[in-house]
């Protein structure tokens, strides 16, 4: 487990190096497409080395901060020469940017592939739900469709969430809610829905190098304050 950890912490450096080494020429050559997806790479990266850093109870923040100032570079480029912002949806970065005190809209995400895959329709919600910004009424229809038709593992981790939010009925604790948001991420570890994932999704050997960044986010956002590897600590 340590080699995969070190494993997977390299590939996030050498990759945020490797966009870093590449921006400048790419905005020198006027490919600010590139340039943007860059700085996408080094939100996400940096975003999933404080997952890795987390993990090992290794305060996360200068990672997080690295992913915002990315994130930063990002929207300014994008606002400046007019790209398509939907070519950067990347929910986790605003599940960080949240739990670093960050509120702020939702401007990076693709609403039409939430009409093909549910996940990112569900994780766009929980983000809106995480900075206080209401999400439109297509996606609001697609949550409910998609609750209603599928009660396989990522609906009911996602439900799960929506129960500790208060925004759906349960007769569970928030405390029973945790426990079973907890289970629900070990399950994650066996789970086909989540193979072809990003790391951080915790299937497999991943499941002990992560943590559920959605579920800290919920639980900062009720100020739960019992213990678990999911909460967020670090202020």
């Amino acid at each position: 487990m340590t080699d995969q950890y070190l494993i997977n912490e390299q590939i996030r450096r050498d990759g945020i190096a490797g966009s870093r080494r590449a921006i400048p020429e790419l905005l020198s050559a006027g490919n600010f497409g590139w340039a943007a997806k860059n700085y996408a790479m080094m939100a996400d990266g940096n975003t999933e080395l404080g997952l890795l850093h987390w993990r090992r109870s290794l305060d996360p923040r200068s990672d997080f901060e690295s992913a915002g100032d990315a994130y930063d570079k990002l929207r300014a480029i994008v606002q400046e020469r007019g790209l398509e912002k939907r070519n950067h949806e990347f929910p986790v970065v605003y599940a960080m940017l949240f739990l670093i005190g960050r509120q702020m809209p939702i401007e990076f995400e693709d609403e039409l592939y939430h009409e093909v895959h549910r996940w990112p329709c569900y994780q766009s919600c929980l983000i809106h739900a995480l900075h206080d910004q209401p999400l439109n009424d297509r996606d609001t229809a697609l949550i409910n469709r998609y609750l209603a038709e599928n009660d396989e593992l990522a609906d009911q981790i996602f439900l799960t969430y929506l129960q500790l939010l208060g925004t759906r009925p349960t007769d569970h604790s928030i405390d029973e809610l945790v426990t079973i948001a907890e289970a629900n991420w070990l399950e994650r570890k066996s789970d086909k829905f989540f193979r072809d994932g990003p790391a951080f999704d915790g299937y497999g050997v991943m499941n002990e190098l992560y943590v559920d960044i959605y579920l800290a986010g919920v639980l900062k956002k009720i100020n739960w304050t019992g213990n678990s590897i999911h909460r967020w600590i670090w202020g």
